[in-house]
Protein backbone atom coordinates (compact mmCIF):
# COMPACT_ATOMS: atom_id res chain seq x y z
CA UNK A 1 0.00 0.00 0.00
CA UNK A 2 1.24 3.45 -0.82
CA UNK A 3 0.17 6.45 1.23
CA UNK A 4 1.35 9.99 0.73
CA UNK A 5 0.32 13.10 2.60
CA UNK A 6 0.72 16.84 2.51
CA UNK A 7 -0.27 19.52 4.99
CA UNK A 8 -1.83 22.58 3.38
CA UNK A 9 -3.05 25.51 5.46
CA UNK A 10 -2.90 23.37 8.60
CA UNK A 11 -5.02 20.60 7.09
CA UNK A 12 -3.67 17.20 6.09
CA UNK A 13 -4.54 15.50 2.82
CA UNK A 14 -3.60 11.89 2.11
CA UNK A 15 -3.78 9.81 -1.07
CA UNK A 16 -2.46 6.54 -2.33
CA UNK A 17 -3.06 3.13 -3.81
CA UNK A 18 -3.99 -0.10 -2.08
CA UNK A 19 -2.98 -3.01 -4.35
CA UNK A 20 -4.82 -5.59 -2.24
CA UNK A 21 -8.28 -4.17 -3.03
CA UNK A 22 -7.06 -2.63 -5.60
CA UNK A 23 -8.19 0.95 -5.18
CA UNK A 24 -7.03 4.55 -5.12
CA UNK A 25 -8.02 6.72 -2.18
CA UNK A 26 -8.08 10.38 -1.18
CA UNK A 27 -8.62 11.69 2.35
CA UNK A 28 -8.91 15.06 4.02
CA UNK A 29 -8.50 15.95 7.67
CA UNK A 30 -9.21 19.14 9.60
CA UNK A 31 -6.89 21.09 11.90
CA UNK A 32 -7.78 18.75 14.79
CA UNK A 33 -6.74 15.73 12.67
CA UNK A 34 -10.36 14.57 12.41
CA UNK A 35 -11.47 12.92 9.17
CA UNK A 36 -13.45 15.29 6.93
CA UNK A 37 -13.68 12.84 4.04
CA UNK A 38 -12.23 9.47 3.07
CA UNK A 39 -13.13 8.32 -0.43
CA UNK A 40 -11.94 5.55 -2.69
CA UNK A 41 -12.46 3.76 -5.95
CA UNK A 42 -14.57 1.04 -4.32
CA UNK A 43 -15.03 2.03 -0.70
CA UNK A 44 -16.00 5.40 0.73
CA UNK A 45 -15.99 5.54 4.49
CA UNK A 46 -16.71 9.26 4.86
CA UNK A 47 -18.20 10.97 1.78
CA UNK A 48 -16.84 14.30 0.60
CA UNK A 49 -19.09 17.16 1.81
CA UNK A 50 -19.57 18.37 -1.78
CA UNK A 51 -20.64 14.88 -2.94
CA UNK A 52 -22.42 13.32 0.06
CA UNK A 53 -24.19 10.60 -1.93
CA UNK A 54 -21.21 9.35 -3.93
CA UNK A 55 -19.85 6.08 -2.55
CA UNK A 56 -17.63 4.93 -5.44
CA UNK A 57 -15.28 6.93 -7.62
CA UNK A 58 -13.95 6.12 -11.05
CA UNK A 59 -10.36 7.18 -11.62
CA UNK A 60 -11.62 10.22 -13.53
CA UNK A 61 -14.04 11.18 -10.76
CA UNK A 62 -11.29 10.84 -8.16
CA UNK A 63 -9.05 13.13 -10.21
CA UNK A 64 -11.93 15.62 -10.51
CA UNK A 65 -12.36 15.55 -6.72
CA UNK A 66 -8.64 16.16 -6.20
CA UNK A 67 -8.76 19.09 -8.64
CA UNK A 68 -11.89 20.40 -6.86
CA UNK A 69 -10.03 20.40 -3.53
CA UNK A 70 -6.94 22.01 -5.09
CA UNK A 71 -9.03 24.80 -6.62
CA UNK A 72 -10.91 25.30 -3.35
CA UNK A 73 -7.72 25.82 -1.32
CA UNK A 74 -5.73 27.42 -4.14
CA UNK A 75 -2.77 25.05 -3.92
CA UNK A 76 -1.65 21.77 -5.41
CA UNK A 77 -2.08 18.76 -3.15
CA UNK A 78 -1.33 15.61 -5.14
CA UNK A 79 1.89 15.25 -7.12
CA UNK A 80 1.57 15.36 -10.90
CA UNK A 81 3.12 11.91 -11.37
CA UNK A 82 0.57 10.40 -8.96
CA UNK A 83 -2.29 12.03 -10.86
CA UNK A 84 -0.88 10.59 -14.08
CA UNK A 85 -0.70 7.14 -12.47
CA UNK A 86 -4.35 7.37 -11.42
CA UNK A 87 -5.31 8.47 -14.93
CA UNK A 88 -3.37 5.53 -16.39
CA UNK A 89 -4.68 3.05 -13.79
CA UNK A 90 -1.12 2.35 -12.62
CA UNK A 91 0.24 1.60 -9.17
CA UNK A 92 2.41 4.17 -7.43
Amino acid sequence: MSRYSRIVNGKEYAWGFDPINPEYFFQGFNEKDEVVFSVGSYFTEDPHPSFPNRKRYSNGQLLELIEHEEKTIGQLIVDKDHKEAIAGDLEF
